[in-house]
């Protein structure tokens, strides 16, 4: 799969048939598919209007993609005037209604990715893979992508949206120590605070972040079922924005997202279909390197 690793965040330049180039931010944590009104007009699609929880939105039908870009197809995408600052440099993004469904590998030290074609999972997915939660209704039925996984930080556990689309837009001190806009880990504030305060010796970057000028927070280590990774750079945010906005998408409320400051570390395996990821630093040589499903 044609990925680009920009910053620790993830980008996939699929072609459409007609040999259209796209570039799309991967992002697990966001919605659906949002493209830019430059790209629409580029590629030359009518637009129609959707509404969504009682707003109207523009949206388009996105061509296939050539059989060589190994990714699943698209669908609807809403159109995004403006574009965001965290898309600068790309045509948009695919969110976690694109992921959900499918197998996907991110080998972050080797730069390369891949979407699994067998029909079933992956045989490293064992018992130390890591278990992932999902919104479900009264019957059990799957609403929606957005996968919740737990975490041990500070000997406390967390739980934690999957985010591989956390991005920073770095400003003042974090623009000069990184890359403007670079992937980065989210928590809210209430923890957040509670860390500096018991941790004072832990590197705090104070108006890292240009949206809010939230400040950053490195943390040594974030425990995944028995393994440690780290350091990790969370970013401040309201307790609100994952208490209650996030939490209204999720099983149950989370206290942020765990994004490309962490999965940097590794490589990355994510089951939707089986409820499971597998995460892992160095080369595993069972999956890691591998090819068995095309990239």
């Amino acid at each position: 799969m044609p990925l680009e690793f920009r910053a620790d965040r993830l980008f996939l330049h699929p072609v459409t048939k007609s040999g259209q180039p796209l570039t799309l931010l991967l992002d697990s944590g966001g919605g659906g598919a949002l493209v830019s009104a430059m790209l629409a007009s580029r590629l030359g699609l009518a637009s129609r209007c959707q509404t969504i929880d009682g707003t109207i939105h523009q949206s388009v039908q996105l061509p296939a993609f050539a059989s060589t870009a190994w990714a699943p197809k698209v669908g609807t995408a809403l159109i995004l005037d403006p574009v965001p600052e965290f898309l600068d440099g790309a045509d948009g993004m695919l969110g976690q209604s694109w992921h959900n469904g499918h197998v996907w590998m991110f080998e972050y030290p080797r730069r390369q990715g891949w979407v699994w074609q067998g029909a079933s999972s992956p045989s490293i997915l064992g018992p130390d893979s890591l278990p992932l939660a999902f919104q479900t209704d009264a019957s059990g039925r799957r609403q929606n992508g957005f996968p919740r996984l737990t975490a041990q930080i500070d000997g406390r556990h967390h739980d934690f949206l999957l985010d591989t689309g956390a991005t920073l837009q770095a400003t003042g001190e974090a623009a000069a120590i990184g890359p403007r806009l670079r992937g980065t880990s989210f928590v809210v504030a209430s923890v957040f605070d509670t860390w500096r305060e018991r941790h004072p010796q832990w590197r705090v970057v104070e108006q890292a972040d240009a949206r809010g000028l939230a400040p950053m927070i490195e943390v040594p280590a974030v425990r995944l079922g028995n393994a440690s990774w780290g350091p990790v750079w969370f970013t401040r945010r309201a307790d609100s924005n994952f208490h209650e906005t996030m939490a209204r998408l999720m099983d149950r409320p989370v206290d942020g997202a765990l994004g490309g400051s962490l999965w940097r570390h590794g490589c990355l395996l994510i089951d939707y279909r089986a409820s499971r990821a597998h995460a892992w630093q160095g080369q595993d040589p069972a999956v890691c390197g591998d090819n068995p499903g095309g990239r």
